[in-house]
């Protein structure tokens, strides 16, 4: 379940980023001072932090929606 105060947010982030592709830029390119300004990171060295972290074991996790007999 999405919590409403989420909704809100991602509503206001919608409405002021007007994505056109995706709900999320990827880092795929993207500038690190526009990830850290959408983090509200103040320090460069954090956001390289969430950036930077390993890959190993993302083939393992399972998204719940999957399990759903649609």
């Amino acid at each position: 379940m999405l919590a409403k105060k989420t909704l809100i947010t991602l509503r206001k982030y919608f409405k002021e980023y007007k994505p056109k592709e995706w709900l999320f830029d990827g880092e795929n390119g993207t500038d690190l001072r526009y990830i850290q300004s959408l983090l509200g990171d103040s320090s460069s060295k954090t956001t390289e932090i969430y950036t930077h972290i390993t890959t190993k074991g993302f083939e393992k996790i399972k998204n719940p929606l999957d399990k759903l007999e649609i």
